[in-house]
């Protein structure tokens, strides 16, 4: 995996369907035993189901989220096991958590930008009549 989230593990992959772009896919921490993953997985699975509906330049996309079986033995399983995973934007760019540890604070003009834009995605998420639930700039 490329990163480990709170709740699973993130890797790059190739959308060979739609013009080979760079997306990243979500998988549980340990995908090959349902009871060792964090009980919020089936949240998130929920709340990604939403915001797969959802299209806005501050909201990164959620392409789809699968129930497949796992084709070869690539450390996410058993082959034949179904495994869920989340297919999202790919991001090339760190969060603004590692971004901030990384460069320090802000210059005020900066922050601005970057908290317009964090607020316009939370306006439409509040449009839609829901709600994200884990803001935070790892995230």
């Amino acid at each position: 995996a490329s990163e480990v989230s709170s709740v699973g593990l993130v890797w790059e992959a190739r959308d060979t369907l739609h013009g080979n772009a760079a997306v990243a896919v979500k998988t549980p921490k340990n995908p090959s035993n349902p009871a060792d993953w964090p009980t919020n997985w089936t949240k998130e699975l929920k709340g990604l189901l939403t915001f797969s509906k959802l299209s806005h330049p501050n909201i990164m996309r959620v392409y789809g989220v699968y129930n497949e079986k796992c084709p070869t033995p690539a450390g996410l399983g058993k082959p034949g096991q179904h495994l869920p995973f989340i297919v999202l934007e790919h991001c090339p760019c760190t969060d603004l958590f590692s971004f901030l540890e990384s460069r320090g604070a802000f210059q005020m003009r900066l922050g601005r930008h970057y908290f317009v834009q964090l607020m316009n995605g939370i306006d439409f998420i509040h449009d839609m009549r829901t709600s994200h639930r884990d803001i935070k700039p790892d995230n």
